[in-house]
Parts: structure tokens; C-alpha cells; sequence
């Protein structure tokens, strides 16, 4: 038998970063989806049921911030147990705090991590 395949969601607006880490992560074997605005990330986490997310904090019609919030905040239960993990060139102290304090359990800078050390870090929340 083999092992179920886990879900990835991406949200990220840039198209050849969320191509680069869409394309990675399919190619290591996990099941895709991406989003490329932030008022799709909810909807997409009740319709794909991801086993962690992958977040942007810069992106059109809905800030990461609110984003977390909504989830934190309004979702429902369905959503507030998926890992979240930031990806986002915002690296100043009080973002990331911020952003943990709305329940991410991970945070990365994107111009210093590539898609196989991403993949490799969250692991740990996958299995």
C-alpha cells in the first residue's frame, strides 16, 4: 500500500516563485494547490484540506496579517489546526513576532532559503 501523498497549499502572488516552489514540491512528491491573492487562502484550506501552508505576507486583496487573523480569528475549527509557515522577505523582529503570535509555527526569509531547505524545515510538520 502506498503512502498517502500530503497537500501543500501555496500562497504567493509573485507567478515564478509560487511556479518555483509549485514545481518542487510536485516534483517531491506532494499534492499542490496554490493561491495567488490572499482572500483565496481561506476558502482554498476548507475546499483542499492542505496538511500545512505555505504563506506570503505581501499579497493583493488580503495581507498576510489578515489572513492569520481570519484563520485565528473567524474560519472555524477546519482551519486552526493546519500548520502555517511563512515565506516572505519581511524579516524585521517584530513581523515575525507578530506573525507567530497569530499562530504560524514557522517563519523563513525567501532570498535565503531555497525550495529543497523549505522542504527539508517542514518536515517536522508534516509527518
Amino acid at each position: 500500500m502506498s503512502e498517502v501523498k500530503k497537500t501543500i497549499l501555496i500562497c504567493e502572488d509573485d507567478p515564478v516563485v509560487n511556479d518555483l516552489y509549485t514545481s518542487h514540491f510536485i516534483s517531491a512528491g506532494y499534492n499542490v494547490q496554490s493561491v495567488a491573492t490572499g482572500d483565496k487562502v481561506v476558502p482554498a484550506m476548507c475546499e483542499h484540506k492542505p496538511d500545512i501552508v505555505i504563506l506570503d505576507m505581501i499579497m493583493p486583496l488580503k495581507m498576510g496579517y489578515e489572513v492569520l487573523e481570519e484563520i485565528k480569528f473567524g474560519s472555524g475549527d477546519a482551519c486552526k489546526d493546519v500548520p502555517i509557515v511563512l515565506l516572505s522577505n519581511l524579516s524585521q523582529p517584530e513581523v515575525v513576532d507578530k506573525a507567530k503570535g497569530l499562530g504560524v509555527v514557522d517563519y523563513f526569509v525567501k532570498a535565503s532559503i531555497t525550495p529543497r531547505e523549505l522542504e527539508e524545515k517542514i518536515q517536522q510538520y508534516l509527518y
